[in-house]
């Protein structure tokens, strides 16, 4: 290895030369301030990060137990107020079998099915007010067609005639009564206020 030259201050220009002694007097203070720090063994730093981790555990359960109290909350005033929870509000269905026998057991109530895919924006826009109708409107039945989650369910769509998503199909005593198609809110409210209307 060769030894290393030897600079001599004076003979440098005079910006180089405050730079230098710029980066002197840094490596003296950085090395006083290691001097003043205690050392840290393998058990100090054993203890920081079990700390550290106990820490973000214990942040992950308060947010975690925040969160599901909120729900908690809403299923007890949703059940409090006697209408049905969002569980039981809509019903996903993914095969023509399940699909039948749901619309031949919803007798004369009105069933509205909300035909849909995974990939479909306006269909994940609208799914949140699918749900509040289906609170709103307790005598009624609502179903959900996933047309990608099988090949049963797409095939159910292709059975049905669903040609776009969102769709949304209105049936009364087993005959399908009302189409709305795209995912516009207030269309597909007003069907379900008019067949509800006309049922009762």
């Amino acid at each position: 290895m060769l030894p290393k030259p030897k600079i001599y201050v004076k003979s440098l220009p005079e910006s180089t030369r405050s730079l230098l002694q710029w980066k002197r007097s840094r490596r003296q203070h950085l090395f006083s301030i290691r001097q003043q720090l205690p050392a840290l063994d393998k058990d100090s730093i054993l203890t920081m990060s079990k700390t550290f981790l106990l820490a973000a555990v214990l942040a992950i359960v308060v947010s975690t137990s925040s969160a599901f109290s909120t729900g908690t909350a809403a299923f007890v005033a949703r059940a409090s107020r006697g209408s049905r929870t969002d569980l039981q509000a809509v019903v996903d269905v993914d095969n023509e079998k399940s699909f039948d026998k749901t619309i031949k057991n919803a007798g004369d109530s009105l069933v509205v099915i909300d035909y849909s895919t995974t990939w479909c924006g306006p269909c994940k826009v609208i799914a949140p007010r699918f749900e509040e109708l289906s609170n709103e409107y307790p005598d009624a039945v609502f179903l959900k067609v996933i047309g990608d989650a099988s090949p049963e369910a797409s095939k159910l769509m292709k059975r049905e005639g669903v040609r776009s998503v969102p769709s949304f199909h209105y049936y009364m005593n087993g005959e399908k009564v009302d189409v709305v198609n795209g995912a516009n809110a207030e269309a597909i409210e007003a069907a379900i206020h008019k067949h509800v209307n006309a049922a009762a």
